[in-house]
């Protein structure tokens, strides 16, 4: 939400990454922040999921 608020994300790309046709960052060129607002073993999923696409 600061992010958006400082204007550095845009939420119009929101759709494309819930959809997964947008393309991540690579490893090493910027931060990835993820803040979840549910279930702390969902966020274990999603960051286990995370991990695994960004070591293809």
């Amino acid at each position: 939400m600061h992010a958006a608020a400082d204007q550095t994300f845009n939420w119009d790309n929101l759709a494309d990454f819930v959809a997964g046709t947008a393309t991540p960052p690579k490893p090493g060129i910027g931060i990835v922040l993820f803040e979840s607002q549910g279930v702390a073993l969902h966020d274990l999923a999603i960051t286990a999921l995370a991990h695994q696409r960004s070591e293809h």
